[in-house]
């Protein structure tokens, strides 16, 4: 039988679902009482637990609006949440064991090894200040960088709260908005895009990325030989074609579409912007719904790639995406191994790739069938075959933990809520570490039988 508790040092996954979960209900309990509230607005547990889940999992999918349903204290809340989910509550409570007890358990340090990228047990207390100061730094020059920005619409004290939230906001890769807009009214803003941009791929990269760009360049600066891992060459290479892929084929379909009402320029930026966003950021300057059904495609598939591996983001990951990428070129080419970078990439690690792109693909695609089964098109007044799309979309935005919308997550029945929580819960933690989680605690040797192959294609 599965065992659901216990074995907690065998399964690290396991903890950190735990702490997930009481996250996600600690922050429910507290956006359900009154006194988070907006004066006249009343927000219901169910919705709390939405609101809550969607800030612990980094993705921005909302059922109730942030800037009108809760107030200063509410909004703060939500930010908290964010912060704690972006960053990892794992990487938290160990950095503040290892302050506390000047070391941490084989356990602590299995979890925020996982989290970080940071392979065997090495005293990991350098790594997570790395991590936390980074952090700071780069939501501090997102914050300064931002204020100019709402200094324009408002005053000193709320410019500074509205920069602070959107610059955490978009480094964690969150998508929540004080605006019920997202950011459409920046949309002519070229300075806003560009530092949300910067603070979204800075948080996406992952912070593996982060620690070999910053000795790779400390090194050359002192003269020392440096080379950049295998992992920061094919994350960094796999940015940069999704990101232009993504940016042509958005420009290219809303040219004279959804960017028709904005100048030449403006429109290239919003098309970057879509681009970058969409991978798992949850951040749009224009009107998804006035989009066409091909760029929601593109966009389905861009969230579906998400960001770098150990980052704040979600998604299938962007090294997972090249490493299939570069299999599925190399049998083509009929060689055996695939090599990248003068590196060879072990069979077993190819095989974890496609496990987990299959793993998000089934768990994608069940819950799009219960979806359409429990929702009818007159719940989102829209036909079969635009409630097909629209679903869809949620469900690939909420497992990608990215937050984008075309006008259905506001409709979902209670039901329909639960479900997307759990494709919240799923996209943040890992379908395979959640399913890992709730394993068996041994398992026997497999028996070995005779070789027979089955007709592929």
């Amino acid at each position: 039988m599965i065992n659901l508790a216990g074995s907690l040092p065998l399964y690290p996954a396991r903890t950190s679902s735990a702490w997930y979960l009481g996250l996600m209900a600690a922050g429910a309990l507290l956006l359900a009482l009154p006194w988070s509230h907006a004066s006249g607005h009343v927000v219901s547990p169910l919705d709390a637990l939405f609101t809550a889940t969607s800030a612990v999992c980094v993705t921005g999918l909302g059922v109730v609006s942030t800037p009108d349903d809760f107030n200063l204290l509410g909004q703060f809340v939500i930010l908290v949440l964010i912060q704690i989910g972006g960053v990892g509550i794992m990487t938290l409570t160990t950095f503040f064991v290892f302050q506390i007890r000047a070391g941490a358990s084989l356990r602590d340090q299995a979890v925020v090894g996982e989290t970080l990228g940071v392979r065997g047990f090495t005293d990991l207390r350098w790594v997570l200040r790395e991590v936390l100061i980074g952090t700071l730094i780069w939501e501090l020059l997102g914050t300064l960088a931002l204020l100019p920005v709402f200094l324009n619409k408002y005053g000193l004290g709320q410019a500074l709260w509205y920069s602070a939230f959107h610059s955490i906001s978009a480094f964690c890769n969150a998508g929540f908005s004080l605006q019920n807009d997202s950011l459409v009214g920046f949309a002519d803003s070229p300075w806003c895009n560009l530092v949300i941009a910067v603070l979204i791929v800075s948080g996406g990269l992952g912070f593996p990325v982060h620690r070999d760009l910053y000795h790779f360049i400390s090194n050359r600066w002192s003269g020392k030989a440096a080379s950049l891992q295998m992992h920061t060459k094919i994350t960094l290479l796999g940015y940069a074609i999704f990101f232009s892929l993504g940016w042509a084929a958005t420009v290219s379909f809303e040219w004279n579409g959804a960017f028709a009402h904005l100048r030449p320029m403006e429109r290239l930026v919003a098309g970057a912007f879509h681009s970058v966003s969409c991978r798992t950021a949850g951040f749009n300057t224009v009107d998804l719904t006035a989009m066409r059904p091909a760029t929601l495609v593109v966009s389905m598939v861009l969230m579906m790639i998400g960001a770098g591996a150990c980052s704040t983001g979600g998604g299938v990951k962007v090294s997972t995406v090249m490493v299939l990428l570069g299999h599925a070129w190399a049998r083509l080419r009929g060689l055996k191994r695939l090599n990248l970078f003068r590196r060879t990439v072990p069979t077993m690690l190819m095989e974890r790739a496609l496990a987990s792109t299959m793993v998000f693909w089934v768990v994608a695609g069940s819950c799009l069938i219960a979806l359409l089964a429990i929702q009818t098109p007159e719940a989102v007044e829209q036909e079969h075959a635009d409630l097909f799309l629209i679903m869809g979309f949620e469900v690939v935005s909420a497992l990608g933990t990215v937050g984008l919308s075309i006008g259905g997550t506001a409709k979902l029945t209670a039901v329909g809520k639960l479900l997307v929580v759990l494709l919240m819960f799923l996209g943040r933690v890992g379908p395979i570490a959640v399913f890992s989680s709730v394993s068996l605690v041994s398992r026997r040797s497999q028996v070995e039988y005779a070789s027979e192959e089955p007709l592929l294609g």
